[in-house]
């Protein structure tokens, strides 16, 4: 069994009378892009938040690396190594794409900005981002205004900032909402080159289920704020419980296209 990077232990969240996440284990290995799916309501990205420390749970541990960071905040748990993107874009829109990625740089390297000097002096910040940019494909648009990107220009401008951070493991959540259907393959294209680097591990939330059924090494689906199964593309495609509770005929060519991969 591969080393595990993240695990969540009985993890449980109550907002009031409702609970959004009921006792929930999960076991994330190094080096996998690890899927959580499931219809809106299922606690997904509570789970996430809760992962990432923007909540805390009502009970239940989180550990990284084999140690408990249930307790720390958001940004203690980044400077251990935890990026996590959102369903709304965070950027700086009055800012270039380069310049977007080399704050994230110069931020990861604790190295105060100096108005006196030319931000275009910081050749090694420039050279990590552009080396981040190229890996999503901006590199064309790296002088373009962050604003004048499309929507799934934005979506990888949010992925280059990310992998500028440096973070062994990267949580995306629902990284192809609004994006166009002719961008998710290149989405696939991203997170499948990064993935075959080696050095990362990607958690993501996400109900496009193209994407998660190209790029993922294993896939946990929630319900009602429990883990309903746990298992390969090609197991999740063919088990009845996911198909009656969240797929069903909507996604059905997609699952006997991964069912079928199982096969071949």
């Amino acid at each position: 069994m591969a080393e595990a990077i993240l695990e969540c232990r009985n993890l449980r969240k109550e907002f009031g009378g409702l609970v959004a996440v009921n006792d929930v284990s999960l076991r994330v290995e190094r080096g996998r892009v690890h899927s959580i799916i499931g219809p809106n309501g299922a606690g997904k990205t509570t789970l996430m938040n809760l992962i990432s420390g923007i909540y805390k749970p009502t009970r239940g541990e989180v550990l990284f690396k084999g140690q408990p960071i249930t307790h720390l905040p958001l940004h203690r748990r980044a400077h251990l190594g935890i990026g996590r993107s959102f369903q709304i874009t965070n950027i700086f829109p009055n800012l270039t794409v380069l310049e977007n990625v080399r704050l994230a740089v110069q931020a990861r390297s604790k190295v105060n900005f100096n108005m006196l000097r030319r931000a275009y002096s910081y050749t090694d910040f420039i050279a990590e981002a552009m080396h981040a940019i190229h890996q999503v494909g901006l590199t064309p648009v790296a002088s373009t205004l962050a604003s004048a990107l499309p929507h799934g220009g934005k979506r990888k401008l949010e992925l280059a900032i990310l992998l500028a951070g440096a973070p062994e493991l990267l949580i995306l959540d629902e990284p192809t909402a609004g994006v166009a259907s002719e961008q998710v393959r290149e989405m696939i294209e991203n997170l499948s080159h990064i993935r075959a680097q080696g050095d990362r591990t990607i958690i993501i939330v996400e109900h496009n289920m193209n994407l998660v059924m190209n790029v993922s090494d294993y896939i946990t689906v929630m319900h009602l704020g429990s883990v309903l199964a746990e298992g390969t593309p090609a197991e999740i495609a063919a088990n009845k419980a996911v198909q009656s509770a969240y797929l069903g005929e909507l996604y059905s060519d997609v699952m006997d296209k991964a069912a079928g991969g199982a096969h071949e």
